[in-house]
């Protein structure tokens, strides 16, 4: 759908019609171009991963049937920090296909950053790697009620091993949420430049903006690469 044709759409429709970022266009374009390469990851020693639709859709799968098993849940609130690796995005898709709410953070964070996060909404599970496990180690007087506590590389008593989870977990995924383009998707924390940073949400309505951004600024097309 072009940019146009949703805001058309916007204005028309009575109601918030059904949409999933996850489910209703990284799933849909697995299904209908399998093969397509959807990122191309890079490390600092140039050694290259491509990655397809169809990889996103089974590893997104595998990953939310773990959160799922392990009791997350529609609108619980999920912290995901990590640094640049494919696993950000599968865990991202497979939260939204669970209509739980991802909230994004710097793998810069420290443990006060931490403890103001964790004050101002209640976080039902955590997922990050072992290298960074310990900023939230440090501030876990403050992270009583959090539920799940998950990590990529490693775990122990505390931490699941996300990784070894989702390698035994079915690649099928079913009943996904009914979410709808007025759902909430996303909580990102503000810069915090000019005072304490400041928590805004966002509905599935985001991901459609960005159609502004891809089709009149960066003039993409569907066989665009973008950094």
């Amino acid at each position: 759908m072009k940019y146009y044709d949703f805001l058309e759409k916007y204005r028309k429709e009575e109601s918030a019609w059904p949409f999933n970022f996850a489910v209703d266009v990284v799933d849909a374009e697995g299904k209908a171009n399998p093969e397509k390469v959807a990122m191309i990851w890079l490390d600092e020693h140039g050694n290259e991963k491509r990655l397809t639709y169809a990889d996103f859709t089974r590893e997104s799968n595998k990953a939310a049937n773990v959160l799922r098993s392990l009791g997350v849940q529609r609108e619980d609130i999920v912290v995901l920090m990590m640094t640049r690796r494919v696993e950000w995005w599968i865990c991202a898709l497979a939260i939204m296909k669970l209509g739980a709410i991802v909230i994004p953070v710097s793998s810069k964070l420290t443990p006060y950053d931490i403890r103001y996060r964790s004050g101002m909404t209640p976080i039902k599970a955590i997922i990050t790697e072992d290298g960074l496990k310990g900023v939230f180690d440090e501030a876990s007087d403050d992270l009583t009620y959090v539920h799940l506590f998950l990590t990529y590389d490693g775990g122990n008593e505390k931490w699941k091993n996300m990784g070894e989870l989702c390698d035994s977990a079915s690649a099928e995924f079913k009943d996904p949420a009914d979410t709808t383009i007025l759902s909430p998707m996303i909580m990102y924390f503000t810069s915090g430049t000019s005072g304490l940073p400041k928590m805004v949400r966002h509905n599935y309505l985001y991901a459609w903006a960005h159609l502004a951004t891809s089709e009149l600024w960066h003039r993409e097309t569907p066989e665009s690469l973008q950094w």
